[in-house]
């Protein structure tokens, strides 16, 4: 039996309160019950190396502002569609929007 999908979608992976937040709810998740990945609209910043050395894959978009936030959409649907979670949940307003 495979291990249930979760994705978290950031607007960024700046440390800060969902940044910092999202750490350590992936800290926490079992490695062995779950497959968490992170998807992050805003780019790659300081999290980023903290959320892959706790094996979790991570997809930084590179995408801000408004621009970027219209093409965050199409890119997000796809990785969903590839990723096929079980759980999806969208942190902050770019999250929200595209989740």
């Amino acid at each position: 039996m495979s291990r249930p999908r979760i994705v978290y979608i950031l607007g960024s992976l700046a440390a800060n309160d969902l940044g910092d937040e999202i750490v350590t709810i992936l800290g926490r998740l079992s490695r062995s019950d779950f497959e968490p990945a992170v998807i992050a609209l805003g780019g790659r910043e300081e999290l980023m190396s903290r959320i892959t050395e706790m094996k979790v894959r991570c997809y930084p978009l590179g995408l801000a502002g408004p621009i970027g936030a219209f093409r965050a959409i199409g890119k997000t649907r796809k990785l969903l569609s590839t990723l096929a979670p079980e759980v999806v949940h969208g942190y902050g307003s770019w999250g929200g929007a595209v989740a």
